[in-house]
Formats: C-alpha cells, structure tokens, sequence
C-alpha cells in the first residue's frame, strides 16, 4: 500500500471538484445513448489538459485569512516550530519532525491593523490639536477680522438661488438624521459581526455633540446672523428649517460642519473598503461634499468661516478615532467589487 499525503489546509478537492463540474457541464449535460459516445465526451479532457487550461482562483489567500481565521493560523511561536494552539498543530504536515520551524505570513488583517490604526491615530491627534488652536484663538479673537470680512462678503453678494440651495442643504446632517445616519452604520457593522465598531460610530456621535455644546457654552462668539444685517438674505423667500433647533449661546464650532466631516470621513472609509480600486476618486468626491455642505452655513449666516473650520476639524478627528477602533474597516474590501460570494478577480494560486 503506497500513502499519498494531501494537504491539510489546501484546496486540491476544490480543483477535482471545478474538474468534474466543467466536465457535467461541458460535455456530460446530454442524453449519451451507448457507451461509445460517453467515452467519446469523456475524451475532451485530454485536450484540456494539453492546452494547460488553469483555474482562476478568485477566492484569495487575503480573503481566506480574514473569513477563515480559525484555519489561518499565525506563526509558531519564537520560531521553534512550536504550535502556539490546536489549528496551528493541525496545519504541521504528518511527515515534518515536529520541531521543525515553519514560516506563516502575517494575517492580513493584522498587517492592516499594524499599518492603519496608528495612522488613523495620529490623524487624531493632529485634528484636535487643529481644533484646539482655533478655539484658542477664537478665544482671544485672533480670527474676528477674517471672519467679519468673509461674513461680509457672504451677506453682500449671494443670490437667493445660491441661499435657498444653502437653506435646503443645511437640513441634510441635522441632529435628528444624523442619529439616524449612525444607528444604520451601526447596523451595517453589527450585519458584518463588528458591534464595537457600530458602538463607536454611536459614540463618537455622541461625544462630538457633547463637545460641541461644551465648546458653545464657554467660547464667546455670536453667530453671523447677530452681527450682521443681509437684505439679500431678507428678500430671499426660501425655506423654513422643518427640524428641531437647539438654541446655543454661541456658534462656535459648527455642528453641522462636525457631522458632515464625521460622516464623510466614515462613508468615505466604508466606501473605500467596499470598492479599493475606486477609494481615492470616492474620497476626493465626498470631500468636496462636504466642504459644499459645510459651507453652506456660512452663506446663509448661521455660522462664521471659524466655526465651520473647527467643526471640520473637530469632526475628522472624531470619525478618525472610529476608523482606529474600526480597523478603517477593511473587513469590508472582501465583499467588494466583482465579488458577489465573497470572490475577488485577482487570478492565482489557491490559498495556502
């Protein structure tokens, strides 16, 4: 009796199987009357074989290390060849000394954590010291004259074509929906078995809002509308605000600029993942969105150009701490184009 070791973890029975289903499909899907026409069929794979025709594995190694964790196993531990668990053990081939050192690659999704989270980290950082120094110096009102000019300029010469769009636009990340925005990310993460991220996304909601009435209550700055007088703005019928208005004492910063950069930093992220080859073109398109959508406040005078500016920053540097806790939500590029089952198009060899 000869043994013919298979591997454990390898995908030899997907190739028998792809063979078979081509052959019922290509050749054995028909009515064969006698023996010499079943034979005469069955001969087309000799001529497949001579032209070398290869499979297309769609299913990568990547893919397979993120959904299949538990048959991926990590490295041995110190290098001595030692399984650090059961599956680690399982993937030695039967004929390997036991101590013999083998090499695994890195899970994918580790080398993404590695490199991914302390950048969203330090974009953290660099966004609230960001928001930190324009509060300081809307405290002592270093930015008052830029401001007043730029007010000025918006109460002037803004045709209401250009304030009713503004009007209409400011309603898109009210408070109201933007709870609603984050309790459907939420649930799309919870659908993909991430609660913590769905959790984070609520709570980075959240503590921006707190953030933001702490900021209105103790930095002095009256809103736009308070200072200055639009006849352009007064002549311009446009719509009323249909949602809820919290009166603030202050406007300093934009709550409206916080959400529009916390959820155009996540969509941009979830989008990105879902799409790779696509993210750089969603990303730049999202951002002009929501440079429009911020400053649309600033046209119709509900806010200074400071208080949009700090709320961008204040709002990236939230969404940012998501996407840290997130993983910026790479567990989604597995799902993402040409990939109905989870497939991705990139040819090769099967997962090992």
């Amino acid at each position: 009796m000869e043994l013919h070791y298979t591997p454990n973890h390898g995908s030899w029975l997907n190739m028998a199987q792809i063979e078979l289903s081509v052959l019922a499909r290509q050749c054995l899907g028909q009515r064969l009357p006698d023996l010499a026409d079943l034979r005469r069929e069955v001969a087309w794979e000799a001529a497949r074989s001579a032209a070398g025709q290869a499979i297309d594995w769609r299913f990568t190694a990547a893919a397979a290390r993120s959904n299949l964790k538990r048959r991926y196993p990590i490295a041995a531990d110190g290098g001595t060849g030692e399984p650090q668990n059961r599956v680690c053990r399982e993937a030695f081939h039967p004929w390997l000394p036991r101590a013999m050192p083998i090499t695994r690659e890195r899970q994918p999704m580790d080398r993404l954590r590695a490199r991914h989270v302390p950048a969203a980290v330090a974009a953290a950082w660099a966004w609230a010291s960001a928001y930190a120094l324009l509060a300081a110096a809307v405290a002592w009102g270093v930015l008052a004259p830029f401001d007043l000019a730029l007010g000025r300029a918006a109460a002037r010469g803004v045709p209401c074509a250009v304030s009713n769009a503004s009007a209409t636009a400011s309603v898109l990340f009210a408070g109201e929906l933007s709870v609603a925005y984050a309790a459907a990310l939420a649930a799309l993460c919870a659908a993909h078995g991430r609660r913590r991220a769905g959790a984070a996304i609520l709570a980075g909601l959240f503590a921006t809002v707190a953030i933001e009435l702490l900021s209105k209550a103790f930095l002095p700055q009256s809103a736009p509308g308070d200072v200055l007088q639009s006849a352009a703005l007064a002549a311009c019928a446009g719509p009323g605000y249909p949602l809820t208005l919290v009166a603030t004492p202050n406007s300093f910063p934009s709550g409206y600029a916080i959400r529009c950069a916390y959820f155009g930093l996540l969509l941009g992220a979830l989008l990105g993942a879902r799409w790779p080859r696509r993210a750089r073109a969603i990303r730049a398109l999202l951002g002009l969105a929501v440079a429009l959508l911020a400053g649309s406040r600033a046209v119709i005078l509900w806010h200074w150009s400071s208080d949009i500016v700090a709320g961008l920053c204040l709002g990236l540097a939230a969404g940012s701490v998501v996407l840290a806790l997130a993983q910026d939500c790479h567990w989604l590029q597995h799902g993402g184009e040409g990939a109905a089952d989870g497939l991705s198009r990139a040819p090769g060899h099967p997962p090992t």
